[in-house]
């Protein structure tokens, strides 16, 4: 599976026709049944950032008892955060439980975190800047930066200008996202496309 998806995925960032909506069903159908393939399921399914049919089995699934799995739920959050999305008011209100639990992983909370900074309103992003002072590590108060890029203007200066005062490279990640032309909330996986398949196998990167 991971054989195929993966190639799927080169042919898809390539151009080339082909089946698309039958893998996207046989991902939706095998998602839950198989949690491994998750990252290269999750990647397939980015490609199509505003099919709401895929969307709303990612959220929810997000919800669901099948979300068990740490690693499978960081996939999906990904993936949310890579698609042309409006999420409901009840999962941003679940994404902002998470956010505050620190029985998470950092990344996971990263994540739900710049979800809510992407498809929140004000006083969702407001939480966030309240959570930077009691979050740990780093990488997690990068994160909240990152996420209240669409804050408003006056409680976005007055977060920025309270927490540079501290800490060098906190105000460096500061200047960063201000530097940003249009939010940002996630990088781009690099896209393989088949004229450099060859070089990516030689160097080891396959499934």
């Amino acid at each position: 599976i991971s054989y195929s998806i993966f190639r799927l995925i080169i042919l898809k960032t390539s151009g080339v026709d082909f089946d698309e909506s039958s893998v996207i069903d046989f991902i939706l159908s095998n998602f839950t049944k198989k949690p491994q393939h998750a990252e290269l399921f999750c990647r397939f399914l980015s490609l199509f950032p505003r099919d709401k049919r895929i969307q709303m089995f990612l959220i929810s699934f997000v919800g669901s008892k099948e979300n068990i799995y740490e690693q499978q739920f960081l996939h999906v959050l990904r993936s949310l955060l890579e698609m042309k999305i409006k999420l409901p008011k009840k999962t941003i209100k679940y994404f902002a439980k998470i956010f505050k639990d620190k029985n998470y992983h950092w990344a996971i909370r990263s994540l739900c975190a710049l979800l809510i900074g992407k498809c929140g309103i004000q006083q969702d992003r407001e939480l966030l800047v309240d959570g930077f002072d009691v979050s740990d590590p780093v990488e997690l108060k990068q994160n909240i930066i990152l996420s209240v890029q669409e804050l408003g203007a006056a409680s976005r200066s007055d977060f920025f200008k309270n927490i540079s005062q501290s800490d060098v490279d906190i105000k460096k990640y500061i200047n960063y996202v201000k530097s940003l032309k249009v939010p940002m909330y996630f990088r781009p996986y690099d896209k393989i496309k088949i004229e450099n398949f060859a070089s990516e196998l030689g160097q080891g990167h396959y499934y």
